[in-house]
């Protein structure tokens, strides 16, 4: 399990969904997707029609893949810190690597 959601999906699936009421949502609301991801939307189709794989990979990494291991300062290198990461692998995230 992940998230709380985990938890409630695997309860209504042993209630059973079609046990579940069904009801109004006391709101409505209108909304259309966010500009910049459709503009993605519409990249990311284009550019696997022709032919391109899209590959999505980590942005976090320690602070000694970036510094120590490259013998480099950490006060010189472009990165935003996490303050409590949970692990040492993920603390920084580089923002060049030039």
């Amino acid at each position: 399990m992940i998230h709380a959601c985990d938890i409630i999906e695997d309860v209504a699936v042993a209630y059973g969904f079609n046990n579940v009421d069904r009801s109004p949502p006391a709101t409505s609301c209108i909304a259309e997707q966010f500009g910049l991801n459709k503009l993605c939307d519409l990249l990311r189709e284009g550019i696997a029609e022709a032919g391109f794989t899209e590959c999505l990979t980590f942005a976090l990494c320690s602070r000694d893949d970036i510094a120590t291991r490259l013998k480099r300062d950490i006060a010189d290198v472009r990165a935003v810190h996490v303050a409590n990461p949970k692990t040492l692998e993920f603390q920084v995230e580089s923002l060049s690597h030039t």
